[in-house]
């Protein structure tokens, strides 16, 4: 009967750490989705990027725990992407990094949560 409780004790905490884990991810990647829909081209675009870039460089190490290292490697390229058209001042090349750089984070929102897109 002993074995049975310690069973079911470990069952508990694993089912609260993936949905502790993934409302925690999915408050990161919301944060990093708000950001980059707030911002705007133009001036002091490139270094806003570059340092929320550093941002997510640093929640990268959480966030690799539990996440696929290609849906990581997405963003970071997207990241690239859109520092790189702030940097040679090309708006429309910008929004459209931006874009896909929001549309990446989104997929990552989706697999964090509890579906089965996160099971698969």
């Amino acid at each position: 009967m002993k074995h049975a409780f310690i069973s079911l004790g470990i069952i508990i905490a694993l089912i609260a750490s993936t949905v502790i884990n993934s409302f925690v991810l999915r408050g990161i990647v919301d944060t990093y989705i708000e950001r980059i829909e707030s911002a705007e081209g133009g001036e002091g675009a490139e270094e806003f990027y570059t340092a929320l870039y550093d941002e997510f460089i640093s929640d990268e190490g959480y966030i690799s725990l539990t996440v696929s290292h290609e849906d990581l490697r997405d963003i970071e390229k997207s990241f690239s992407e859109v520092i790189a058209a702030e940097k040679m001042k090309d708006a429309d090349e910008a929004e459209k990094a931006k874009s896909r750089l929001i549309d990446a984070l989104l997929h990552l929102k989706r697999l964090c949560g509890i579906n089965i897109d996160s099971i698969l």
